[in-house]
């Protein structure tokens, strides 16, 4: 495989990726078949194929998500392949974000994280931040909880939240999955809208409308590994014409394309590979003249993070902290376990602390404490790295932080809660266990252990040993 970088232009070649299945006998797979292809500037482009074709894998490799698992040979200058990823945004099919920042919020740490604090001051980020929300409609919004947006209103801030960087290319991996018709088409408007401004905008799709294929600059078929057809959208049913296959007026051609894919009018497909030249000719391309282009500058500088690690650190104990504040239900149920556990301790061993013939309970009910504190330091790790675990995979491969930073941010921001917690838990269960001794303060520990051994005038003892 081959890939090249013109401006922001994406040109593969060649490209193979294997895959090993079985259990027990292993075998190899072709995921992608020496495929070729170009993805141009200023192009919506859109990949379909059915499910098990390999479209989703093509769009990792591209993005750079997959680094291994399939054969290239690269054949150009290490510092422009790099600038794919420096100028390139994933938005995932599982797209998360936080539910409880509001719109404003979201694009203003998203601002901070991926463009620096140094040069932003509030002011400029609001700019900013009206400017791309105004961009894909959201301009009304801004003080909206994410968790109460449409799914719609969600793809749109998805997109708006790693365009702050204004990068030259975004994948997007069935980016209207979960979306109505007509949320659909508007949402595919938005990206046609952004591709005019210069960007190379590739998606993932397993099977468009009628009136969304139109909005598509670029159609990139792929069925059993191989390029089927590659080509404008409204050069599909002349392609067909010419291999005797005639779509319907009723259908949809998108749909007329899979079912030819999915072998439905027998086994054509590498018919329509050999037309193509498994993606090398594009003859049914439609060249497009987009005055701004060259606005999108590549560039050629290698940089993983525009944040200081001490500005993310920073940022994410922020976020973190406003996320805690606002999730009330969480710092409740936490609060309620610690109370439950300390009043089931307290019971358990109630009115021993100041009893030395009850030292082993004692040990016990220390040793408990030390458990029940030890797991409250780890439960918001527990708890909250999973369910943020596709947040911070695509912050993270989008060049957001580092996950050290966000690690030790967790951390950070998580011990107001802990100390809350461990005050309650120690407060209620050294109270009930009565181990401040109700006879003469922690000498009745001492003056129980001189009865048991003999010494019947305990306190009279304990003053000549000067206790």
């Amino acid at each position: 495989m081959s890939i090249k970088v013109e401006g922001i232009d994406i040109t593969f070649k060649q490209l193979t990726c294997k895959a090993k299945t079985g259990i027990f006998k292993r075998t190899e797979k072709n995921i992608l078949d020496c495929i070729s292809g170009t993805f141009r500037a200023g192009e919506l482009s859109v990949i379909l194929g059915p499910s098990g074709s390999g479209r989703t894998t093509l769009l990792n490799i591209l993005s750079g998500l997959v680094q291994d698992h399939f054969q290239a040979t690269l054949t150009i200058e290490a510092s422009h392949y790099t600038s794919i990823r420096n100028q390139s945004s994933y938005i995932m099919q599982d797209q998360m974000l936080h539910p409880l920042l509001t719109v404003a919020e979201a694009m203003d740490f998203a601002i901070q994280l991926k463009s620096g604090t140094t040069n932003n001051n509030k002011v400029q980020r609001r700019h900013k931040c009206d400017a791309i929300l105004k961009q894909l409609g959201l301009t009304d919004l801004g003080d909206t909880m994410t968790e109460n947006l449409s799914g719609g209103e969600r793809k749109r801030l998805s997109i708006a939240v790693e365009l702050v960087n204004d990068p030259s290319i975004l994948f997007l991996d069935e980016p209207t999955t979960g979306l109505d018709s007509y949320s659909s088409s508007k949402f595919v408007a938005y990206l046609s809208e952004l591709a005019r401004s210069g960007k190379s905008i590739i998606c993932s799709i397993h099977s468009p409308s009628a009136l969304m294929l139109q909005a598509f600059d670029h159609v990139y078929a792929i069925a059993e590994g191989k390029c089927i057809y590659q080509g404008s959208n409204d050069k599909l049913l002349a392609f067909l014409n010419e291999l005797n296959l005639s779509c319907p007026e009723s259908f949809n051609p998108a749909d007329y394309l899979m079912e030819i894919a999915t072998n439905q009018y027998g086994h054509l497909n590498y018919a329509l590979t050999e037309k193509i030249n498994n993606g090398l000719d594009d003859s049914y391309r439609k060249e497009m003249y987009l005055p701004n282009v060259n606005q999108c500058a590549t560039q050629t500088k290698i940089w993983k993070y525009k944040s200081t690690f001490v500005e993310q650190l920073l940022l994410l104990i922020q976020r973190n902290l406003l996320l805690m504040k606002r999730n009330r239900k969480y710092l409740f149920l936490r609060f309620s376990v610690s109370i439950t556990l300390a009043i089931v301790t307290g019971i358990s061993f109630y009115n021993l602390g100041h009893l030395a013939n009850h030292i082993f309970d004692n040990y016990k009910f220390i040793y408990s404490t030390t458990q029940f504190l030890t797991y409250s330091s780890f439960y918001s790790l527990m708890i909250r790295f999973p369910i943020d675990l596709s947040i911070l995979r695509r912050e993270h491969f989008n060049r957001w932080y580092s996950s050290s930073s966000y690690y030790l941010a967790l951390t950070i921001a998580d011990m107001p809660a802990l100390l809350g917690v461990t005050i309650v838990f120690i407060s209620i269960s050294y109270y009930m266990t009565d181990f401040v001794g109700n006879r003469g303060g922690t000498n009745g520990c001492a003056y129980d252990l001189l009865r048991n051994f003999g010494f019947e005038e305990g306190r009279s003892t304990m003053a000549k040993m000067d206790i």
